[in-house]
């Protein structure tokens, strides 16, 4: 009955605000300044966290850059500099964006 439309609606709509709240929580990980956002930047990449950046990331790879990426992640002692390599790279990859028609289709 109504009831059951209702729960069913509030089930769509809380997985859609799941999927916005995390990605948006991890692109300020992987993009925002730290002084901003009061979160460690790269440390999603430090603790290895499995993202849908990280996993967007990783299916762009060629071969040849896989290896020197893989050892990116879960590095503790990876640099500032690393960082904004992995940032560039990112956007190169068109991650961001691809992310966010990932968004746009959930919402459908």
């Amino acid at each position: 009955g109504k009831d059951e439309e209702i729960l069913s609606a509030l089930q769509q709509l809380s997985r859609h605000l799941v999927y916005i709240f995390q990605t948006r929580d991890d692109a300020l990980n992987y993009f925002g300044a730290e002084q901003t956002t009061g979160k460690s930047a790269g440390s999603d990449i430090i603790n290895n966290t499995k993202t849908l950046f990280r996993q967007y990331l990783f299916a762009a790879l060629t071969p040849e850059e896989l290896p020197a990426v893989t050892r990116l992640f879960g590095n503790p002692t990876i640099t500032h500099e690393q960082i904004a390599g992995l940032q560039a790279l990112l956007r190169e990859k068109g991650i961001p964006t691809k992310i966010h028609q990932f968004l746009d289709e959930q919402q459908e």
